[in-house]
């Protein structure tokens, strides 16, 4: 069954089959379907507005049923098609854990055995050295001996206290390096204990971040007590700094407040940490030299270069002395204040001290009158002088006030 439409009665649907019958672009809204659809009717020669369209229905049923076949087959597809790639990927995805879970764990065991031998040797190593720190107070033995008369006697010896009576404090990589390593020593050698032992005894006195340094230190040299206190003083040592404390050492000045004796401790400890390795005379002179610089008080500078001290103790004794000298005289010569004379009334008092207060402001006055860079004469500045100002004219010469009275 089939019947006829003008363009304006097509619908949308019959429009795309007419364009696509005449393959013509099918895209876009009902308006533009139909101009182009009349465009076309134009360039063949037909009148777009009496034209008329045969339309067979039972055609476009079952275009219109083909088309949503397709669409419902095409979706169907698209849907079956992401749903395989979820599944390959989800089973991609699990070979891929399993794979790397698989060479973890395996790396993990590995790394579990080489740590449990070297935690093995280490304690070995460290259950050996712990009678170091045991701290017996008295041993005795019993001895037999025969008397005179043939009869034996058993006596009891005491015994001194064995090693392990002065205990190392611990070193966790905040407090200094060096002081440090000055009491280890010297607790090493109070107890006598060997390169071994001293060895064993820094590693079990190492707390918090300086147990780090243990992991860069091969097992087999940790019993090395040289090459733990390298390794420690690379990372916790000042060895590398001593260009910036020598240059701190020549700028240290005296601070507003602070004392001769914390000037002098500082320069001590600045000269030691910038020449560790110079001789201890070497290091007087350059403290004593630095100190006398550092001074604020140029005074005390001149009497101490006067004085020629030895030492730098020598040197903060006098500079002390010094100033308490300077302070005595300083208290002896000032100015005592004036005392109202117990004749006379208090009004006169006041007016006798506000004309000599008038007098003294007066005289400074005249003291302080400006000079003209102009002219030079005093009373004006430059900016008001009267006098014309000429390229060519010098300036004057200006002596001083005092060489001029005289």
């Amino acid at each position: 069954m089939s019947c006829t439409k003008t363009l304006r009665e097509l619908k949308v649907t019959e429009l795309k089959v007419e364009l696509e019958n005449r393959e013509l672009e099918t895209t876009g809204t009902k308006s533009i379907l139909q101009n182009r659809l009349a465009n076309a009717l134009k360039a063949a020669g037909e009148d777009p507005e009496s034209f008329l369209f045969e339309m067979n229905e039972y055609n476009y049923e079952a275009f219109e049923k083909l088309r949503k076949d397709f669409e419902g087959k095409t979706r169907i597809l698209e849907e079956k098609l992401l749903e395989n790639m979820e599944q390959k990927i989800t089973q991609n995805n699990i070979l891929v854990r399993e794979e790397i879970e698989e060479k973890m764990s395996k790396n993990v065991e590995k790394i579990e055995e080489k740590f449990v031998k070297s935690e093995e040797k280490l304690l070995n190593l460290l259950e050996e050295k712990l009678k170091v720190f045991d701290f017996p107070t008295e041993k005795t033995k019993m001895n037999t001996a025969q008397d005179p008369q043939g009869i034996a006697r058993v006596t009891t010896v005491r015994e001194p206290p064995g090693k392990g009576r002065v205990k190392p404090p611990t070193f966790d990589g905040t407090s200094s390096w060096p002081n440090y390593l000055k009491q280890f020593k010297a607790a090493a050698t109070a107890n006598g204990w060997s390169g071994t032992d001293c060895a064993t005894a820094l590693i079990l006195s190492l707390r918090g971040n300086a147990v780090d340094v243990l992991e860069t230190i091969p097992i087999e040299e940790q019993a090395n007590f040289e090459q733990i206190v390298k390794r420690l003083e690379t990372r916790y040592g000042q060895k590398h700094l001593e260009d910036v404390y020598f240059t701190m050492l020549k700028n240290r000045a005296q601070k507003p407040g602070e004392s001769l004796q914390e000037l002098e401790a500082d320069i001590s400890r600045l000269v030691r940490l910038s020449n560790p390795d110079s001789p201890e005379s070497f290091m007087e002179r350059i403290a004593i030299r630095y100190f006398i610089e550092a001074i604020h008080d140029a005074e005390t500078q001149q009497a101490l270069r006067l004085a020629r001290p030895k030492t730098l103790a020598d040197t903060l004794s006098q500079a002390l002395d010094f100033e308490a000298a300077k302070r005595a005289s300083k208290r002896d010569g000032r100015v005592r204040a004036l005392q109202p004379d117990l004749g006379t009334s208090n009004e006169k008092y006041l007016e006798a001290m506000i004309e000599r207060l008038l007098d003294a402001r007066k005289s400074n006055i005249k003291r302080r009158q400006p000079r003209c860079w102009n002219c030079g004469e005093l009373g004006h500045v430059r900016s008001r002088c009267d006098r014309p100002v000429t390229q060519q004219e010098e300036k004057p010469v200006y002596k001083r006030s005092s060489q001029q009275g005289n």
